[in-house]
């Protein structure tokens, strides 16, 4: 499974959010993943994860329509990712299923994101996330919103 580069990620989330954007490759997940919205693409019996940490989760889907900073603030601090925000993440998912389907020969399709203490992973999930086989490791900084980490791993 080939994952995307940061320079492509970059221009996904840039085209999108229409914010300036820099993401920087890290060397491992540093995210907390007990409390990580963890997204899933599936198809052709491929499983990949989109793991954020809550900055990132809430930064980017509130900077997707402009929701205001202090609103994404609000949703790190409780631990959560508010209903307009999740609603907005889960698009930025959809899109970023198009750039996976770009590096790969199959059609992934983005199924949900599961929030932390909410919504339980399925099995082949988390073996995934304890155990990858291949994973991409960012920190992004979304404009004004600020910064998040980002893991894709399958």
């Amino acid at each position: 499974m080939k994952l995307p580069a940061d320079n492509e990620l970059k221009q996904t989330f840039f085209d999108l959010l229409a914010t300036p954007i820099t993401v920087t490759p890290l060397p491992a997940c540093t995210i907390d993943k007990k409390n990580a919205a963890i997204g899933d693409f599936t198809g052709h019996g491929h499983l990949v994860l989109a793991v954020a940490d809550l900055n990132f989760a809430n930064k980017s889907g509130a900077a997707m329509t402009l929701i205001p900073a202090a609103e994404a603030e609000r949703g790190v601090r409780t631990n959560d990712i508010p209903e307009g925000i999740i609603e907005n993440y889960s698009e930025v998912l959809n899109v970023l299923g198009g750039l996976l389907n770009m590096q790969n020969q199959i059609h992934l399709l983005f199924g949900k994101v599961y929030r932390p203490g909410k919504d339980p992973l399925p099995p082949e999930a988390a073996a995934i996330l304890a155990k990858p086989a291949v994973q991409a490791n960012f920190n992004v900084q979304i404009g004004k919103y600020g910064e998040g980490k980002f893991t894709l791993m399958a």
